[in-house]
């Protein structure tokens, strides 16, 4: 059973706020519990601030040194993505950009079947296209061996990245992420198209206008990432939110209508239910690139093509996401003793790896306990987890890190690959783990603002 939490509010802070701003009390107390004491943190909740300087995350000024050294002696670079919103809004960005600057650009997005991140046969392929560096956004900071391989064909490494970070870093000529223990930035929560929207700002030496320019893009992988809306992330998906409805990107306004949304319904709810799993189910049961095709359309026939493709794969998604859920759930009800257990795991022969994370979730949230789900296709086998707060999926995924082929990942949502063979001994050590550092349980929580006076 979830457990409410009610911010513990002092009303002596929320009493001066009112009598700073002239607000009404509750609204005071509604600020006052995330942390706003004063008129000016106030005003920049409501009004917003100026983003921080991007040159404050450490290495931006080598990853500017790099682009710009690629751009002027015309080597080409290769923006390395990922396949979900997150990631195809922040190669989008990047790839528009620097395709701006007269560099001459290409992007890789893997498939779903090739893994998250930098693998061995694409990097081999970008070389023998005659690629000199390689961006990546969105992922990369796990990746020492491939780091390694692309020095190896003689090629150069900017990383740009949110996920956490390794015990070793890859070799890269910069790796920019702010949660890096020796960035000194003033924000940290950023999506990996936050990341590469500062990039951006970096390069362009215009935030405004950078903002006004890619914003909306911003926006919808900010929210489809589900960072904390805190910050700077809200300046960018504030600003976004009012630009959408004025795109002059026509894959974005095909989707919108594609999706019977209006200029009232797009709000955080409406992009985060009507765009970003539109834009996912690319990624999740075909091809990354008809997403970033959407958004890169250059004529209005190939925006409402790739619209109406992305809608349909959406339409697939549901139905096959129905059918692993109430498989899950049967296997579960099967085996009641599952319940004992700190983590629930359910595996399945043929279950969709673009699909798996989304049943993670819904089962996260019917039995309120950190959940694995596991697809299996011949020899190999891929999991997703999502967890609770005080449960930390990438520390136990780490700690059974032998037994997987790769990971990566954060505190309350994580993926691996692994052998087929090694599934069992995975799930007995991730329990054993559990059960370990865990005697109890850590409880599923809810945050309530105030709590109700019903005297």
């Amino acid at each position: 059973m979830k457990k409410w939490l009610v911010r513990n509010t002092d009303n002596s802070l929320a009493m001066k706020l009112k009598t700073e701003t002239g607000l009404p009390l509750l609204l005071c107390r509604l600020l006052a519990g995330r942390g706003i004491y004063s008129a000016e943190q106030a005003q920049e909740f409501f009004g917003g601030r100026e983003l921080s300087d991007p040159f404050l995350i450490k290495d931006m000024d080598k990853a500017v040194q790099a682009v710009e050294d690629a751009v002027n002696s015309d080597t080409k670079i290769t923006v390395y993505g990922d396949y979900d919103c997150d990631g195809v809004t922040a190669t989008v960005m990047l790839y528009s950009h620097l395709e701006a600057l007269g560099a001459d650009v290409n992007y890789y997005i893997p498939t779903r079947e090739e893994g998250y991140g930098l693998n061995e046969n694409a990097i081999r392929k970008i070389s023998e296209e005659g690629t000199g560096l390689i961006i990546t956004v969105d992922n990369g900071v796990s990746a020492v061996n491939e780091a390694e391989l692309i020095y190896q064909l003689g090629m150069k490494l900017v990383i740009t990245d949110h996920h956490q970070l390794p015990d070793v870093l890859p070799r890269a000529e910069a790796i920019v992420n702010p949660h890096r223990s020796d960035d000194a930035s003033p924000y940290k929560d950023y999506a990996g198209c936050g990341v590469v929207l500062k990039l951006i700002m970096a390069l362009e030496g215009d935030a405004d206008g950078v903002l006004e320019q890619y914003s909306d893009i911003a926006s919808i992988g900010t929210i489809g990432d589900v960072v904390p809306l805190t910050g700077e992330n809200r300046i960018i998906v504030k600003r976004g939110l009012s630009e959408i409805p004025y795109s002059e990107n026509m894959g974005l306004i095909e989707l919108i209508r594609a999706a019977g949304l209006n200029e009232e319904s797009i709000t955080s709810t409406g992009v985060a239910f009507g765009i970003c799993p539109r834009i996912n189910a690319a990624g999740r049961y075909k091809s990354p690139k008809a997403a970033a095709e959407l958004f890169l359309a250059q004529n209005s026939k190939t925006a409402q093509l790739r619209a109406q493709e992305l809608c349909e794969l959406n339409d697939m998604r549901k139905k096959i996401e129905s059918e692993i859920l109430e498989s899950a759930k049967q296997q579960l009800s099967d085996n009641p003793k599952a319940f004992n257990s700190r983590v629930l795991i359910v595996c399945g022969e043929g279950w969709n790896h673009g699909i798996i994370g989304i049943v993670s979730a819904r089962l996260l949230e019917l039995y309120e306990k950190p959940c694995i789900v596991i697809g299996i296709e011949g020899d190999e086998a891929r999991g997703s987890a999502r967890s609770i707060e005080g449960f930390s999926l990438y520390t136990a995924i780490s700690a059974c890190s032998e037994h997987l082929t790769r990971f990566g990942g954060h505190t309350k949502a994580a993926g691996f690959s692994l052998p087929k063979d090694k599934v069992p001994l995975f799930c007995e050590q991730i329990r054993a783990y559990a059960d370990e550092k865990f005697p109890s349980m850590p409880v599923m929580t809810e945050e309530a603002d105030i709590e109700p006076d019903i005297s």
